[in-house]
């Protein structure tokens, strides 16, 4: 979650180097600098394959970590520190991305690096407080029920807040499409009473771009809401500014009012939050401070707000301090990655006493994770409320949480297994729904194919599950009358009435495994298309629908593409399950000709191009075999070839070269009718200039032996 929804409202001035020399990495570049993640990602990907440019790396890793995709974040940082005079800093993100994922022992090693070379930020040594506090912090003196909320959607949804009965939240499930994220444009949401439906906050709010993270006044007509900027592009820089916009609720709309008098150019504020009487203002800024971003307040004087004040430390840290809430109960509760924790952002409370913010508490395992867990609401102390966070268990890439203090409960275990085999499936994605309060908690299944729930007392759920996009069968489980030291049981059964396709890619000449090689399955029976990549072993697989014909192509660089054919049609899935298949890759060489008579290119074999005596038309047969050109041309469109003709040495040698000339013209035209672009073919008739053997003039020679002579090759010009 540290993509744009801590952007909403911050500074966002990216220094890039450009020091890229590949087209694809300078473009890589190019989008990085405008913030545009997911193109640079792209580019990246393909540029590091050929050039192992260290700045790219570390953009790379950048940017799999702005954009929530934290094991490849892992990889490229990885990868990155092993080059030389890296930049501490990347040691730092690197630690952080270990941490997120889990692997505290590595994670630790490289906090202490960052330290070493960075003695003086204390950022660092927070973050090594963080790993070694692991255990401490996961125990807390509070027992919670923690739920993803109904409404959450495949997108993220974030940063709730109270209304009238209703929550409004921030999400980008619809709208125009951010080239930053790749997703859409972050909105103002409400829904009422927690139900799974969920609209568009009511009226007209205005700006091009994004709108995040609000606060509504007591009596809920006024709201205070983050809105980004246009960006500014000067040169290399890309510059992202936040500011805090008002509006007021007018006849069931909100209507946008005036902007926050201590907005600037220069600096962003965001993630604002109106204490209950409505004399402070506190809000998150990256102006002049202790840290990346600070938590600032400002207060009511007179109808007006005061200038900001910054909290100061202990609140704020060398880190970055964000999503503040005032709650009724008179604390601060705001999200900090600078404060020791759990990992990434953590959730913490601070009281005012005496005049000054106590020293914050980080609320704990049970509510934070070792992913970014941020913009916790409550309404009565913390026995229950709403939080966001990323972790694994969520729908989407960021998820509304729900929590609330724990009374009696009643354990649910089970199991899913398939229809047809009784087999255990794991990675089952299991839900089970409080029918009476809406309320969702997700369990993926064990290998062993088990979930387990805690649930509530006199309650009645459904429960269900789904895997690859089929979901299981639905159960009915009520809690009434229920003894808390019997746990219920159910069984959930799955019939996926696909098939699995195993495929290795294998090069052609030496039978060893291509890794990487691009695997497209397409479904000629429903136009449809998936991707996958062969791993080091060469293997790869899809899932194959029922009563279908597929066609499979491997590609990679420096190889031809080869194709092959597969059908699930007539197959039964009782006794049929796997469908494997071996693709043959074959090494493309500039200049090597191919002799169309027994010849092959990738996993298509040839015959011979035959012609009627002193003719040149193009025959049926031929034209069976010009066919196949034609489909790997299709297949690899960056190839340029010449198709050569060659006679044997029976007749004048003009009359020959002419003839032979005229062949090679006949076959170009025939593949240029079939769509091939005339730039990528070229006709050359060699004659019985090139002879395949000891068959010239004036020498005996077998019928067998003229034949050999008289072929079609082709040569690869260009790939």
């Amino acid at each position: 979650m540290k993509n744009l929804k801590y952007f909403l409202g911050f500074t966002c001035l990216v220094l890039w180097m450009g020091c890229n020399t590949s087209a694809a990495l300078q473009k890589g570049d190019t989008a990085y600098g405008r913030l545009e993640y997911q193109k640079a990602i792209d580019y990246y990907e393909k540029g590091l394959k050929s050039d192992q440019n260290p700045q790219a790396m570390v953009q790379l890793a950048d940017s799999y970590r702005l954009t929530d995709q934290y094991d490849k974040a892992v990889y490229w940082y990885g990868q990155a520190v092993e080059q030389p005079q890296v930049d501490p800093q990347v040691k730092y993100y690197y630690a952080t991305m270990l941490l997120a994922t889990g692997n505290t022992e590595e994670a630790a090693t490289w906090a202490e690096a960052y330290t070493i070379a960075r003695p003086d930020d204390s950022k660092g040594q927070a973050l090594l407080e963080s790993i070694q506090n692991q255990e401490l912090l996961t125990k807390s003196k509070l027992s919670y029920d923690i739920y993803g909320v109904a409404f959450n959607s495949e997108n993220s949804d974030y940063a709730p807040m109270f209304w009238n009965g209703e929550l409004i939240f921030v999400t980008d499930r619809e709208g125009k499409t951010d080239p930053w994220t790749g997703r859409s444009y972050h909105a103002l949401y409400s829904t009422q009473n927690g139900m799974l439906d969920a609209k568009a906050l009511p009226g007209n709010l205005g700006g091009a771009y994004h709108n995040g993270a609000a606060s509504i006044s007591a009596d809920g007509k006024t709201m205070y809401f983050t809105r980004s900027q246009a960006r500014k592009e000067k040169g290399r820089d890309d510059v992202v500014r936040l500011s805090i916009y008002q509006a007021h609720l007018e006849n069931g709309q909100w209507i946008e009012g005036a902007p926050f008098p201590y907005n600037s150019s220069e600096f962003s504020n965001l993630h604002p939050s109106i204490s209950p009487d409505g004399k402070l203002l506190i809000f998150a800024s990256d102006r002049d401070g202790l840290g990346g971003r600070d938590l600032f307040v400002c207060r009511d004087q007179g109808g007006r707000w005061g200038p900001p004040e910054n909290l100061g430390a202990p609140v704020n840290s060398s880190g970055n301090e964000c999503y503040p809430f005032l709650a009724n109960d008179g604390n601060l509760y705001f999200a900090s990655d600078g404060l020791p924790g759990l990992g990434g952002y953590d959730l913490f409370v601070s009281s005012y006493e005496n005049g000054f913010w106590t020293s914050p508490r980080n609320l704990g395992g049970e509510i934070n994770s070792n992913k970014d867990d941020i913009a916790l609401i409550t309404a009565d102390g913390l026995n229950s409320g709403y939080f966001a966070s990323n972790r694994a268990s969520g729908n989407g890439t960021d998820d509304i949480f729900q929590f609330s203090r724990k009374k009696g409960s009643i354990n649910l275990n089970g199991i899913v297994v398939d229809e047809f085999t009784s087999i255990p499936l794991p990675n089952v994605a299991v839900t089970a729904i409080n029918q009476l309060t809406g309320m969702k908690q997700t369990f993926t299944t064990s290998n062993d194919g088990r979930f387990s729930f805690s649930l509530d007392a006199d309650a009645k759920y459904i429960v269900s599950g789904i895997l690859h996009e089929i979901n299981t069968t639905r159960e009915t489980v009520l809690t009434f009358e229920v003894p808390e030291d019997e746990p219920l049981f159910v069984k959930l059964t799955h019939n996926d009435p696909r098939f699995s396709l195993n495929g290795k890619a294998l090069n052609r000449t030496t039978q060893l495994p291509v890794e990487g090689a691009k695997v497209k399955l397409y479904n000629v029976t429903k136009d449809e298309e998936h991707v996958a990549y062969s791993d080091a072993e060469g293997n790869f697989s899809f899932q194959l629908t029922q009563q279908s014909d597929f066609q499979i192509s491997g590609e990679k660089d420096g190889y031809f593409t080869s194709i092959q054919e597969a059908t699930t049609k007539g197959l039964d899935r009782s006794t049929t399950l796997f469908v494997k298949l071996y693709l043959t890759i074959e090494e493309i060489i500039i200049g090597k000709e191919i002799t169309l008579d027994g010849g092959t290119i990738g996993n298509v074999n040839f015959e011979n191009i035959l012609y009627d005596f002193d003719k040149s038309n193009i025959r049926k047969d031929a034209a069976v075999e010009l066919d196949k050109l034609v489909k790997i041309l299709q297949s690899n469109p960056t190839i340029v070839i010449e198709l050569g003709s060659h006679t044997d040495s029976r007749g004048e040698d003009d009359y020959n070269m002419k003839l032979s000339q005229a062949r090679a013209e006949s076959a170009v035209k025939y593949i240029i009718s079939k769509g091939i672009s005339a730039g990528r073919i070229t006709a050359k008739g060699y004659g019985e200039s090139r002879l395949a053997n000891h068959c010239q003039d004036g020498v005996r020679c077998s019928e067998e032996d003229h034949q050999m002579n008289r072929r079609t090759e082709i040569k690869i010009l260009k790939f």
